[in-house]
């Protein structure tokens, strides 16, 4: 009975833990810059994936302001295209994102970098890519990740 009451204990808090991820954030880790997005994806249809309060961390991110995420394509089906004249306005922060413990052993998550791009007065993050886009300033050391 004890050992039931363990593994259903552990169970559920990996349940609990297993999709949150903790994130910190860089500032001024480059100088900031605007583009265009057609320009910066190299995409003819960049999109804007709103975020959704539907777990601690995207509520987490809803309430310091940001508002979702930009992108190449319409990746989510409540995408929104952005208008043809969408300008990215990079802020020179950083978003640096942990799995969870789940998320990495049982998942597969890993460490990823987000840039803060401002847009009509609103706040939204772009994915890094591997390689980093060649339109990116250098980032600082502190701005990255120790293996990077």
């Amino acid at each position: 009975m004890r050992f039931f009451t363990a593994t259903l204990l552990v169970t559920g808090l990996l349940f609990l833990t297993g999709c949150y991820k903790k994130y910190a954030i860089e500032t001024n880790c480059f100088d900031p810059f605007s583009i265009e997005a057609t320009e910066y994806f190299d995409a003819p249809s960049p999109h804007i994936w709103p975020l959704r309060r539907s777990n601690t961390q995207a509520a987490e991110l809803v309430d310091s302001g940001v508002m979702g995420f930009v992108v190449e394509y319409d990746i989510v089906a409540d995408a929104l295209p952005l208008a043809d004249d969408g300008v990215l306005n990079f802020t020179g922060n950083v978003y640096k994102f942990w799995p969870s413990w789940a998320g990495k052993h049982i998942g597969g998550g890993r460490k990823n970098l987000q840039f803060e791009v401002e847009m009509a007065g609103q706040t939204y993050l772009v994915f890094s890519e591997t390689p980093e886009n060649e339109l990116l300033p250098p980032l600082t050391q502190r701005c990255r990740f120790s293996n990077n």
